[in-house]
C-alpha cells in the first residue's frame, strides 16, 4: 500500500506541527502555544 502525505496540504494551524501516519494524520500546536492543532492559541 502507498500513504499519501496528508500533511504536504498543510491542514494545520501554522502555529502546529503536522504528524502524518498511515491513512490519516494529526495535528499538535507547538509547546507554549494551546489548542487542538487546527485552532493554536
Amino acid at each position: 500500500m502507498i500513504d499519501n502525505n496528508e500533511c504536504a496540504d498543510k491542514p494545520c494551524h501554522w502555529l502546529a506541527h503536522c504528524q502524518n501516519t498511515f491513512g490519516s494524520y494529526y495535528c499538535s500546536c507547538f509547546p507554549g502555544f494551546e489548542g487542538n492543532g487546527y485552532e493554536c492559541t
